[in-house]
This record gives C-alpha cells, structure tokens and sequence, in this order.
C-alpha cells in the first residue's frame, strides 16, 4: 500500500507541484522523522500502523507546538468510533478504506493548495 500511495502522490511532480514523498514503516519511525530536521508539509496516516498507532502519532504531533499546525490526513477501514476518535485526536482529513487514488491526490492537493 506505501508504494501505491507513493506512486499516487509523485502523479502530482507531473502537474504544478515538487512533491517529494518520505514513508515511515510504523508510527515510532514517521514521528521520529517528523521531529527531525527535515520540514515536512502534510503527513498521511494510517490508524492502525505498528509500533505507535496513527490515533497516538496524531495527539503527539497536535501537542508539539512545531507541529500542531501540519495537516494530517488518517486513512482507515475502522468504523465510526474510529473517526471519532481520529477527529477527536486532531486529524484534518479522515479517508475511508478502501480509498480511491483520486480522493488521496484531491485531499493533498487542496491541503497544500496545489492548483490543477
């Protein structure tokens, strides 16, 4: 699935962005690397990654002051409590599995004000 958002997002480096897309194998390593020293623009989470879920990933990177503001998108195939909990932990955009390449590439670009 990291592949196939990967490819999905690096469709826009043909339209009018440079987007360079970093993936974490677990929640651990994709707050490591947002905490690092690279500035990262928007971050898709999945809800349930190993190691640290994306609820917990979430709260950490709503409660960091350099990071409160990043537009984070959570992709899952809970239910309704899981979007719940999703909004409630600071999510911006909440994608239901199984989710449409076209509805990732729409969320990104209007999270980060790319035109078409």
């Amino acid at each position: 699935m990291l592949e196939m958002y990967r490819y999905a997002l690096k469709r826009l480096n043909r339209e009018s962005a440079q987007v360079e897309v970093i993936i974490a194998e677990d929640g651990h390593q994709a707050l490591n690397r947002i905490r690092g020293e690279k500035r990262f623009d928007l971050v898709i989470a999945d809800l349930y990654m190993p190691v640290l879920d994306g609820f917990t990933l979430v709260r950490k990177i709503r409660a960091n002051p350099s990071t409160q503001t990043l537009p984070v998108v959570a992709v899952s195939g809970g239910g309704p409590d899981a979007r719940r909990e999703a909004e409630e932990s600071g999510v911006d955009v909440y994608l239901q599995k199984p989710v449409r390449f076209v509805d990732v590439l729409t969320t990104v670009k209007l999270l980060l004000k790319i035109r078409s």
